[in-house]
Protein backbone atom coordinates (compact mmCIF):
# COMPACT_ATOMS: atom_id res chain seq x y z
CA UNK A 1 0.00 0.00 0.00
CA UNK A 2 1.16 3.54 -0.75
CA UNK A 3 2.64 5.79 1.87
CA UNK A 4 -0.02 8.17 3.13
CA UNK A 5 0.27 11.91 2.60
CA UNK A 6 1.11 12.30 6.29
CA UNK A 7 3.83 9.63 6.15
CA UNK A 8 5.44 11.41 3.19
CA UNK A 9 5.18 14.82 4.88
CA UNK A 10 6.69 13.42 8.10
CA UNK A 11 9.51 11.85 6.07
CA UNK A 12 10.18 15.14 4.26
CA UNK A 13 10.22 17.13 7.53
CA UNK A 14 12.57 14.58 9.13
CA UNK A 15 15.02 15.20 6.26
CA UNK A 16 14.75 19.00 6.36
CA UNK A 17 12.16 19.62 3.66
CA UNK A 18 8.77 21.34 3.63
CA UNK A 19 5.48 20.18 5.13
CA UNK A 20 3.66 20.74 1.80
CA UNK A 21 1.13 18.06 0.93
CA UNK A 22 0.77 18.82 -2.78
CA UNK A 23 4.34 19.09 -4.09
CA UNK A 24 5.09 15.39 -4.74
CA UNK A 25 4.11 12.64 -7.17
CA UNK A 26 4.99 8.99 -7.80
CA UNK A 27 7.07 8.46 -10.95
CA UNK A 28 9.04 5.80 -12.78
CA UNK A 29 12.09 6.51 -14.91
CA UNK A 30 11.00 6.71 -18.54
CA UNK A 31 13.59 4.12 -19.58
CA UNK A 32 12.17 1.58 -17.13
CA UNK A 33 8.61 2.43 -18.16
CA UNK A 34 9.41 1.45 -21.75
CA UNK A 35 11.07 -1.76 -20.53
CA UNK A 36 7.89 -2.60 -18.65
CA UNK A 37 6.05 -2.85 -21.94
CA UNK A 38 8.72 -5.19 -23.30
CA UNK A 39 8.68 -7.65 -20.42
CA UNK A 40 6.85 -7.96 -17.12
CA UNK A 41 10.13 -9.05 -15.53
CA UNK A 42 11.43 -5.50 -15.95
CA UNK A 43 9.18 -4.45 -13.08
CA UNK A 44 11.74 -5.84 -10.64
CA UNK A 45 14.40 -3.48 -11.93
CA UNK A 46 12.34 -0.32 -12.23
CA UNK A 47 13.46 2.93 -10.70
CA UNK A 48 10.45 4.27 -8.86
CA UNK A 49 10.58 7.50 -6.91
CA UNK A 50 8.35 9.94 -5.18
CA UNK A 51 9.62 13.24 -6.53
CA UNK A 52 9.14 16.37 -4.46
CA UNK A 53 9.43 19.90 -5.79
CA UNK A 54 11.12 21.70 -2.88
CA UNK A 55 12.66 25.18 -2.57
CA UNK A 56 16.11 23.53 -2.37
CA UNK A 57 15.54 21.56 -5.60
CA UNK A 58 14.14 18.25 -6.75
CA UNK A 59 14.06 15.57 -4.06
CA UNK A 60 13.93 11.95 -5.21
CA UNK A 61 12.65 9.49 -2.60
CA UNK A 62 13.07 5.83 -3.62
CA UNK A 63 9.76 3.98 -3.49
CA UNK A 64 8.03 0.81 -4.55
CA UNK A 65 5.83 0.74 -7.63
CA UNK A 66 2.86 1.27 -5.29
CA UNK A 67 4.34 4.40 -3.67
CA UNK A 68 5.77 3.04 -0.41
CA UNK A 69 8.98 4.79 0.73
CA UNK A 70 11.96 2.39 0.69
CA UNK A 71 15.08 4.53 0.87
CA UNK A 72 16.78 7.80 1.72
CA UNK A 73 16.10 10.99 -0.27
CA UNK A 74 18.50 12.37 -2.89
CA UNK A 75 18.55 16.08 -3.76
CA UNK A 76 19.12 17.61 -7.18
CA UNK A 77 19.95 21.22 -6.22
CA UNK A 78 17.74 23.93 -7.70
CA UNK A 79 20.72 25.61 -9.39
CA UNK A 80 21.29 22.41 -11.41
CA UNK A 81 17.75 22.42 -12.87
CA UNK A 82 17.26 24.63 -15.91
CA UNK A 83 13.74 23.62 -16.99
CA UNK A 84 10.85 21.29 -16.18
CA UNK A 85 8.39 20.22 -18.86
CA UNK A 86 5.13 18.30 -18.41
CA UNK A 87 3.54 16.50 -21.39
CA UNK A 88 0.15 15.07 -20.54
CA UNK A 89 -1.06 11.98 -22.38
CA UNK A 90 -4.28 10.01 -21.91
CA UNK A 91 -3.16 7.87 -18.98
CA UNK A 92 0.31 9.21 -18.17
CA UNK A 93 2.26 12.45 -17.93
CA UNK A 94 5.83 12.62 -19.19
CA UNK A 95 8.09 14.86 -17.12
CA UNK A 96 11.44 16.10 -18.45
CA UNK A 97 14.00 17.88 -16.30
CA UNK A 98 16.76 19.74 -18.15
CA UNK A 99 20.00 20.26 -16.30
CA UNK A 100 23.29 22.00 -16.98
CA UNK A 101 24.90 18.89 -18.45
CA UNK A 102 22.15 16.32 -18.47
CA UNK A 103 18.43 15.60 -18.35
CA UNK A 104 16.09 13.24 -16.54
CA UNK A 105 12.87 11.77 -17.88
CA UNK A 106 10.07 10.32 -15.79
CA UNK A 107 6.57 9.07 -16.40
CA UNK A 108 3.73 9.51 -13.90
CA UNK A 109 0.39 7.77 -13.99
CA UNK A 110 -2.42 10.33 -14.19
CA UNK A 111 -4.51 8.26 -11.81
CA UNK A 112 -3.98 5.15 -9.76
CA UNK A 113 -6.13 3.27 -7.30
CA UNK A 114 -3.24 2.41 -4.96
CA UNK A 115 -1.88 5.99 -4.70
CA UNK A 116 -4.88 8.17 -3.78
CA UNK A 117 -2.94 11.47 -3.70
CA UNK A 118 -1.42 11.06 -7.20
CA UNK A 119 -4.11 12.67 -9.39
CA UNK A 120 -4.61 15.85 -7.34
CA UNK A 121 -0.90 16.40 -6.77
CA UNK A 122 -0.08 15.90 -10.44
CA UNK A 123 -2.70 18.49 -11.40
CA UNK A 124 -1.33 20.84 -8.75
CA UNK A 125 2.23 20.53 -10.06
CA UNK A 126 1.59 21.13 -13.73
CA UNK A 127 0.16 17.98 -15.22
CA UNK A 128 -2.82 19.86 -16.63
CA UNK A 129 -3.66 19.41 -20.28
CA UNK A 130 -2.19 22.30 -22.27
Amino acid sequence: MASSIQEIVNFKIKHGYSDKTDNFIQVMSLHDYHNLWITWLAIWGTKNNIICFEDQGLVLIPSTISGKIVGEPRLVPIDQILDVEFKKRISTTLIHFSGKNTGMDFVASNFTAVIPWQKNNLLSLGGRKS
